[in-house]
């Protein structure tokens, strides 16, 4: 029989789990069981073996002494000599038979109690699968494994408490389980049991199980009261802000808000509470905007701890616990039926409303509330969040605001309000914050609304300092994203000035200097670099700092400096990362200012320390190595680097400053083979339209170095006409003619160079090209245009050498013309440009000297 009612019980029923509230009703439960029963001393008479009192009159019927142990020889003697022998024996029969039926009926109560329980607890799970809430209702429910604790000391929920305090999360565990099928066991007291649905979740959460702590959380915001329904949905919200759910841990907290004002007994914790739902909103939206935006800067682990100290049960007297849990319940149960709008007061400005409502659809409560405050609601929703409208709010709100509840409202349907007035009649336009089309429009907006949160700290909360100085470190941030970098020093500059002793000190310096430097104020970022030293010199982030300094004088331009900064932070060793950072920052230094054998020296360190690695900077160090032994001839050992630099895979980033960099090395110092196997190699990879064009105009010259004139003609010479940049196709144009005077092909040549000038800029190119041109129509006998050439040339800013050279084209074209008064002319104007260039570098010697 047991069996067969055992299989009846159906683990997972589909009715609701509140309808179980109502079946089944027994006998009250005296809750001084559950809260301050001692069971010690009745368990400890159970081991001894003890009879209650009344037992005694039983003995003396008996007629058996209670200090002496029966034997068998006594009673045969008993038996033989007292007359009442057989009606004693007659009675005793009785009295174990039905002392055995007894016990079979006890043990069936057992069983059954036993069974009933568990399926109470299976009904109080099942609750938290429907709850309508939930946001994913795809999540899979996981199985709740509790661990066998033994409990020796009295079973009480004071006594789980103070496991629980005493972080014994595993006993304390067991104890709210035996606790919680006490409960189920009556089924009359469901308050209790939802408290203790969410005490057994917090033991899982401080266990690392959040996946069974978010279950019974879901099962604590079904409850009836709203102040308990609030710390669920709280918790909630910080298993999804842990899991880097910003959206969710959003919804989640808004719900909270929503409930918490319902402990109308305990004000002080209600403000608490709606404290830290609000902090947890502007985190989220802070952090959604951060991701979004790609920001790496160094944020301290400070910055997004949220307080867990939001369950005022655990202190509670009985009478307390019992009116805090109830408080607001009934009032919240009244309005199963539909939401609950009344006007409640009025000052100067705002109307305040009594919104009540339970499992009501968000535009139900929505239209409800605009319907008696006079408001006009306008939902401008996509077609993926109409469902969103549907979901179910559960809202206790004694008194707010048409903001205030717009607000809440909205974000606990996962939704976003905006106020707004038009023709002097409120709108609230309901969006989504989750969907959008235009990235910047949407991280502007959200950046928009994460910074009215905290400046909305930074006014209610104003003294409270670890609130302030987080909310300006903030708004340092967000500022920093919009692009209003004076108002993000301001912030940074703030916090580090009236919150020196705060963590986040140190970091709003290091954020301050980074911004300055963004804006290439790198005297001011160092100072602020200097200063996070000198105060916070015992931080970690200070060993950090030394590095930024470093790199900020770098970016600077000081290069002794930056050199001498890094070769201080690798010698002061705080970490491996460091150093191999201070070991490349003192190579590009060193190369900077043209001492590259320090160079290579530094840049071979930092590749013997990150090989093992194979980190993105590494290539830039191969890629550097390279560049530095073709400074100093070493055509073998740049190779091999070159090589090194473009052998590992890169992502597209990476590829780009690594081709970039190549393309523009001088890689033609190579020997020509070596350098055409660096070009398949960069051939390879995957390539934009321009460096296509950078890399087949450095393979036709290397084939050009290579005696094949006409192979690198015929690589470029037919898609010159289509490369759409300027530049590039200038730099093909003047290629194309050196090839063709390698060949000799004059007229072709003068072509090209011709086509190269008029898209040159002025420069020392574009005089090179005018330079060639004049000697091509010397040779062509242009006479004139050659004369004019070289006219002009003599009118710019030359190197000396071009000077001299256009100097003889001109003499050659008036002696081609007879006219050798000019030709004497323009020599001796050679001459006297020599003395003049001797006599420079002379005065330069002495400077020098």
């Amino acid at each position: 029989m047991d069996n067969e009612q055992n299989k009846n019980v159906d683990p997972n029923p589909e009715q609701d789990p509140a309808s179980d509230r109502n079946q089944g009703q027994t006998p009250d439960l005296d809750l001084s069981d559950i809260f301050d029963i001692d069971v010690s001393s009745t368990l400890q008479q159970s081991k001894d073996g003890d009879f209650p009192s009344n037992n005694d009159d039983f003995f003396k019927i008996l007629d058996i002494p209670l200090e002496e142990p029966l034997s068998n020889n006594k009673k045969s003697s008993q038996s033989t000599s007292n007359p009442y022998s057989k009606y004693i024996s007659n009675l005793q029969t009785v009295l174990l038979a039905a002392i055995i039926v007894i016990v079979s009926i006890l043990a069936y109560k057992v069983i059954k109690m036993q069974s009933s329980s568990n399926a109470g607890y299976n009904n109080q799970l099942d609750r938290a699968s429907n709850e309508q809430n939930q946001i994913d209702p795809t999540q899979q429910d996981t199985n709740i494994k509790t661990p066998k604790v033994k409990i020796n000391k009295a079973l009480s929920l004071k006594h789980a408490n103070n496991l629980f305090e005493h972080s014994d999360y595993e006993a304390a565990l067991s104890a709210y389980q035996e606790l919680s099928k006490k409960i189920a066991k009556q089924n009359n007291d469901q308050l209790v049991s939802d408290l203790l649905n969410m005490k057994m979740a917090k033991c899982f959460d401080e266990l690392n199980h959040p996946d069974q702590a978010e279950k019974l959380y879901r099962i604590a915001c079904t409850s009836d009261s709203p102040a308990l329904a609030a710390i669920g949905y709280y918790y909630r919200a910080l298993i999804e802000f842990e899991r880097k759910l910003d959206f969710e841990a959003r919804t989640y907290a808004y719900n909270a808000l929503a409930l918490c004002r319902g402990a109308s007994v305990n004000p002080q914790w209600a403000l608490k509470l709606q404290k830290n739902c609000r902090m947890l909103i502007a985190m989220s939206l802070t952090r959604r905007v951060l991701t979004l935006s790609d920001f790496d800067s160094d944020i301290p682990k400070s910055f997004w701890t949220l307080s867990k100290d939001v369950d005022p049960t655990d202190d509670m007297a009985n009478g307390n616990l019992q009116e805090f849990l109830e408080s607001g319940a009934e009032h919240f149960s009244t309005a199963l039926l539909g939401p609950k709008v009344t006007n409640i007061d009025q000052d100067n400005t705002n109307q305040y409303y009594e919104v009540v409502c339970k499992n009501s659809p968000a535009e139900e409560a929505l239209a409800r509330f605009a319907s008696k405050s006079s408001a006009q609601l306008i939902w401008n929703l996509d077609e993926t969040s109409l469902q969103l409208r549907k979901k179910a709010l559960s809202v206790y709100l004694p008194g707010v605001t048409i903001n205030e509840f717009a607000d809440i409202a909205a974000g606990c349907a996962s939704l976003q309000a905006n106020i707004s007035k038009t023709d002097g009649k409120l709108q609230i336009t309901i969006t989504s914050p989750m969907n959008y089309t235009d990235l910047s429009e949407h991280l502007d907006k959200l950046n928009n609304t994460a910074v009215d949160f905290w400046k909305s700290f930074s006014i209610k909360y104003y003294n409270d300092s670890k609130v302030i100085a987080k909310s300006h470190y903030a708004l340092g941030m967000l500022n920093a994203l919009k692009g209003n970098t004076n108002q993000a020093i301001s912030e940074f500059k703030l916090v580090s000035n009236q919150f020196a002793y705060s963590s986040l000190a140190p970091y709003a310096l290091l954020n301050s200097s980074r911004v300055k430097a963004q804006m290439h104020d790198y005297s001011g970022a160092k100072d602020d670099l200097m200063q996070l030293v000198e105060q916070y010199n015992m931080t970690t982030i200070a060993q950090k700092a030394c590095l930024y300094l470093a790199d900020a004088t770098y970016d600077a331009g000081l290069y002794d400096q930056a050199a001498k900064n890094y070769r201080k932070v690798y010698n002061l060793n705080y970490s491996k990362e460091s150093k191999t950072a201070a070991a490349l920052g003192a190579a590009k230094a060193h190369y900077k200012k043209g001492e590259y054998l320090a160079a290579e020296d530094w840049v071979t360190r930092y590749i013997n320390m990150s090989r093992k690695k194979d980190t993105s900077q590494l290539h830039h160090a191969y890629l550097l190595l390279g560049k530095t032994e073709l400074a100093l001839n070493k055509t073998k050992e740049a190779f091999s680097a070159f090589k090194h630099a473009m052998a590992r895979r890169l992502n597209s980033n990476e590829r780009e400053l690594i081709i970039a960099a190549m393309l523009e090395s001088n890689l033609d110092k190579l020997e020509p083979v070596q350098a055409l196997d660096i070009i398949t190699m960069i051939e390879q990879q995957p390539l934009s339209q321009d460096e296509v064009i950078k890399t087949m105009l450095l393979h036709s010259h290397i084939l050009s170095k290579m005696y094949l004139p006409e192979k690198a003609i015929i690589m470029i010479d037919e898609s010159v006409e289509f490369i759409p940049d300027a530049d590039l196709k200038a730099r093909a144009y003047k290629q194309l003619g050196d090839y063709y005077l390698q060949i000799n092909s004059i007229k072709k040549a003068h072509q090209y160079f011709s086509k190269a000038l008029v898209i040159t800029e002025p420069g020392h190119t574009a005089n090179q090209i005018t330079l060639n041109l004049a000697e091509l129509s010397l040779k062509l006998d242009n006479l004139n245009d050659a004369i004019a050439k070289a006219e002009q040339i003599l009118t710019l800013d030359c190197l000396p050498q071009i000077h001299t050279r256009a100097i003889e084209i001109l003499a050659k074209c008036y002696k081609k013309q007879q006219n050798y008064e000019k030709a004497i002319d323009v020599l001796c104007r050679d001459i006297e440009m020599d003395q003049k260039n001797k006599e420079r570098e002379t005065v330069f010697e002495r400077i020098d000297l």
